[in-house]
């Protein structure tokens, strides 16, 4: 067996892990670190010890309400997977993410706030364009632009956009995507476009 400190891949899905609180692997070269299907709530200081390797990270199908600040030192982290969880709140989600973030999955979750929340600004931390790809729902009500606002002196990087069993209000429409340039894959899986919304695209 290597040196533990040659680790580039971590592989922990489908345990019983409730949080990850000690840096409990002896490395500090771990890229890809997999904590999927397991129970955490929400406590995973210990992934700091990470903070100067990881670039991957799968915490989807947990039991996270909230993402802990701690996340914010992950600074190499590139792709983030926190889909299938109980997270509520998607500017507090967006807030605690490290700028370095440009894959992001967070669908089948249970956001009732949207990004622009009053308060909630996601000031000196990712902001949404810098975003390369991004998986979003369900949403009751999509509204494409309470979730990337319109940029004026910095366009989207997105090239990516899948939005996951949701309802597309005519107040919103496709032509929000205008602001998207970017853009190369736009999937809607399971998705209801209102009868006004259908005769606008057609």
């Amino acid at each position: 067996m290597r040196d533990a400190g040659e680790v580039n891949n971590l592989e922990l899905a489908h345990n019983r892990i409730f949080s990850v609180v000690l840096g409990f692997y002896a490395t500090n070269e771990v890229r890809y670190l997999d904590l999927s299907y397991n129970e955490i709530v929400g406590q995973v200081s210990g992934i700091t010890a990470l903070k100067d390797s990881l670039e991957r990270l799968e915490l989807h199908h947990n039991a996270m309400i909230i993402i802990p600040d701690v996340l914010r030192q992950l600074h190499k982290l590139k792709t983030l997977s926190l889909a299938h969880n109980r997270l509520l709140n998607f500017a507090e989600v967006y807030s605690n993410l490290p700028p370095s973030v440009r894959h992001l999955s967070l669908e089948f979750n249970m956001f009732i706030v949207s990004l622009t929340a009053p308060g909630r600004k996601p000031t000196g931390h990712l902001e949404p364009y810098d975003l390369e790809s991004l998986s979003l729902g369900p949403v009751r009500i999509f509204k494409l632009k309470s979730y990337l606002p319109a940029v004026q002196s910095q366009k989207y990087k997105l090239t990516e956009l899948k939005i996951y069993k949701s309802k597309f209000s005519i107040l919103d429409s496709f032509h929000a995507l205008k602001v998207l340039e970017s853009l190369e894959h736009l999937q809607c899986i399971n998705c209801t476009l209102d009868q006004e919304l259908q005769d606008d695209i057609s």
